[in-house]
């Protein structure tokens, strides 16, 4: 644990003491003490998602164009954050708009999938079938072709014994 002797510039509290723990909120108080500045609450721990990240940055920035104009809007983000829907401050890609859909709509996805799945097999059953059909189908007419070039053949032998004799 780091002790840090901070002059907080108010007669009650003038030099008090403040511990810091390697916790992310004091890294980010000793951050504002030391450089006057918040950091991005994704820079002290990686696991913050990003539209979170956006809300917090966006909820501590000094500057008043970037804040947001109310409490309540404040609020509005936070419980669409929390209901797993997009904030107003993050703006989404499709990829992540996609992953949200499927994790809501989980049934009509396996649904789906197991439709497409089932469709490629039946497809794929009937044209085994109608392979197996075409390949005997071409058998057929090889050994028809073959009978009837030898029915042919047999014709004209018997039609030359009969001419020569």
């Amino acid at each position: 644990m780091q002790v840090v002797k901070i002059n907080l510039n108010r007669s009650i509290h003038q030099n008090s003491e403040i511990f810091f723990d390697d916790s992310p909120m004091s890294a980010m108080l000793l951050a504002l003490h030391t450089n006057n500045k918040i950091p991005a609450p994704r820079s002290l721990d990686a696991t913050i998602p990003k539209p979170l990240n956006v809300i917090c940055k966006k909820s501590i920035s000094f500057k008043t164009t970037d804040c947001y104009a109310t409490a309540n809007e404040l609020k509005e983000d936070i419980e669409r954050w929390l209901d797993d829907s997009p904030v107003n401050a993050f703006p989404e890609l499709v990829s992540l708009r996609a992953k949200r859909w499927i994790r809501k709509h989980q049934a009509l996805v396996a649904t789906l999938i197991a439709v497409v799945l089932m469709s490629a097999i039946g497809l794929g059953v009937v044209t085994a079938i109608i392979n197996l059909n075409n390949f005997e189908l071409s058998a057929a007419n090889k050994r028809e072709s073959f009978e009837r070039a030898k029915a042919v053949k047999q014709v004209k032998d018997v039609s030359k014994l009969l001419m020569s004799s």
